[in-house]
């Protein structure tokens, strides 16, 4: 019965021991892609349609009405009280992208109106959010 005990206590710390160090390939392997982003070929954004179909889909391009995006200079709703509901509630100000990097700034309405700083980086996973800093 001990050396049962034994064996599978022994068990478990290989298995807990062997997650740890694939998780600490993978957060290794991420941060490795996401230290890549080359920004010296960046171009600014002129319109959400220039993104990728991958950050368009996080950002909720696709979306009607209040929950969408609107793009630069088209209608959005900066207030609490919504007027019109087909009208997004956030809105592109400006960004910049690269082949492997985004960096873009959108407003959001409502009644604590604020602005976020979002960062999209390319992995091999495809596009993932790697920052959001509330201005």
């Amino acid at each position: 019965m001990f050396k049962f005990l034994f064996v599978t206590l022994l068990s478990g710390f290989y298995f807990i021991a062997a997650q740890a160090q694939a998780q600490a390939q993978d957060q290794a392997q991420a941060q490795a892609q996401i230290s890549s982003c080359d920004i010296s070929r960046v171009h600014a954004l002129a319109s959400l349609n220039e993104l990728p179909v991958g950050v368009q889909g996080l950002l909720g391009r696709s979306l009607k009405g209040v929950s969408g995006i609107a793009d630069m200079n088209e209608k959005f709703n900066p207030s609490d009280v919504i007027w019109d509901p087909a009208i997004p509630m956030r809105r592109l100000v400006n960004g910049a992208a690269s082949d492997t990097c985004i960096r873009m700034t959108v407003e959001h309405g409502g009644r604590g109106y604020y602005t976020e700083q979002l960062e999209f980086h390319l992995t091999v996973h495809g596009w993932v959010k790697v920052a959001e800093i509330h201005g």
